[in-house]
């Protein structure tokens, strides 16, 4: 549930929460208005009983009810209406008093009139002054005029309400609006975009931190750069100190082919043996090609890592040249869905798979299984392991391995897995790690891609 949902949902339960108590305040002072009207109609009435008790003339004065069929000269009678007509002697002015005030009293008392024919209580009075005159008694303290009054009130509050639950809801729009753009801010923030600047708005304290959140953005962006600034100089100072150790690892290939070039020279070799020392100069050469390549590969800047890379195409080829290769028969389990894709640079992730794999393929006896596996873990990490059949890693060397020009093959320029790691930690937020099989022979190398990174 969204910020201005919840804004909405609070602000219009009060606004309804107080229609609602000015609406049970409105039914209850109708009910006070009416009370009060009653009561004062009931002593008025009273009173008016009273003075008239006082001024009748006993002579004058008869009382008598209407006869159930009316007379060919009384006017017909409507629904719900009995006639008291004053024609018969009073035999006291009390009992007259008693009687009126009752009547009086059971008019109020009822809350709806609806008097039949027969009903007890009469709803007109005549009084005989000459010319009839007719008296309509109505049970209702209200009149029409204050109850189109209040009804106008009901409409008016219910009215409101429904103009202050627009106006709230404008008013949760407006108030989560900034906060949107910040909750945007955050995600290009953690998706490594310093120079996303949120625009400056909603209230003060709102604004404040939106104002706060750019000049961090600022900062960080400062930082980054200088981050990557201490990043190139350690870069020179790491290739410098590579470049001497492959100056050092050059020097003995170097001086052995020119060793192996002048033995060729002569003339006493048997075929047998200039065949072995081009087998010995080709591969110094190759030593050398390889030292070479990890020196470019360290240095190449300026590449894209926005391509998608399919992984299991990338391993697919990389089995295939070690085949062409004419290296040990292996055996390859490839355990990978179809659609894993990478997004990062071709030839890094190459070079990466390809240290794993043919470190793999050479520490293995002749026939044995590779076994290359691909998976999605937690937090969007690709995880890529490579488990030989091996003799496993040495303790002593295990944590030296990616270390420069550290091997445990005797041809080998120790720079595979120093580059590999390099790459994967510099440009993939990931790593590489190696551990020796727990239940058989072997050793398990495992690399991890963070894919939501910065490019």
């Amino acid at each position: 549930m969204s910020l201005k949902s919840y804004l909405f949902a609070l602000i219009g339960a009060l606004i309804v929460l107080l229609t609602l108590s000015q609406l049970a305040l409105v039914y209850w002072l109708e009910y006070k208005v009416a009370d009060d009207v009653d009561q004062q109609a009931r002593f008025l009435t009273k009173e008016v009983i009273d003075i008239a008790i006082e001024r009748i003339d006993d002579e004058q004065i008869k009382v008598v009810e209407t006869p159930k069929a009316a007379t060919k000269h009384q006017q017909p009678r409507q629904e719900n209406t009995r006639v008291l007509l004053i024609e018969k002697q009073l035999p006291d002015k009390t009992i007259l008093k008693e009687q009126l005030i009752r009547l009086v009293d059971n008019i109020h008392d009822s809350k709806t009139l609806h008097f039949t024919q027969d009903s007890p209580f009469p709803k007109v009075i005549y009084k005989k002054t000459g010319d009839r005159q007719q008296l309509r008694i109505s049970n209702n303290p209200l009149g029409q005029d204050s109850k189109n009054l209040i009804e106008s009130i009901k409409i008016a509050l219910i009215g409101s309400a429904v103009i202050a639950l627009l106006f709230a809801y404008w008013l949760s729009s407006q108030f989560s609006k900034p906060l949107k753009s910040l909750a945007l801010g955050f995600k290009h923030l953690a998706g490594g975009d310093y120079q996303h600047q949120v625009p400056v708005q909603g209230v003060k304290e709102i604004s404040k931190t939106i104002d706060h959140f750019n000049t961090m953005v600022a900062k960080l962006a400062q930082l980054t750069e200088q981050e990557k600034q201490h990043k190139e100089i350690a870069h020179l100072a790491e290739l410098g100190e590579v470049s001497r150790g492959l100056a050092h690892a050059l020097r003995s290939p170097i001086h052995t082919i020119g060793l192996s070039i002048e033995q060729l020279t002569r003339d006493e070799l048997t075929p047998e043996q200039k065949k072995q020392l081009s087998v010995t100069v080709r591969d110094k050469i190759g030593n050398i090609d390889k030292n070479i390549k990890a020196l470019l590969t360290l240095t190449t800047t300026g590449i894209s890592r926005n391509e998608h890379i399919p992984l299991l195409a990338v391993v697919q080829d990389i089995i295939l040249e070690y085949k062409s290769s004419q290296g040990k028969r292996q055996l390859f389990d490839l355990q990978f869905p179809e659609s894993f894709t990478i997004t990062a640079a071709e030839t890094e992730v190459r070079s990466i798979l390809h240290t794993l794999i043919i470190n793999a393929c050479e520490a293995n006896p002749e026939n044995a299984k590779v076994c290359i596996r691909g998976a999605v873990k937690a937090d969007n990490i690709l995880e890529i392991t490579v488990t030989d059949q091996g003799q496993g890693l040495e303790p002593k060397v295990a944590d030296k391995l990616f270390q420069p020009h550290v091997s445990t093959k005797p041809s080998g320029a120790g720079m595979g897995l120093y580059i590999a790691r390099r790459i994967i930690r510099s440009h993939y937020r990931g790593n590489i790690t190696l551990i020796n099989h727990l239940q058989a022979n072997g050793c398990i190398a495992t690399a991890s891609f963070t894919q939501n990174r910065e490019v």
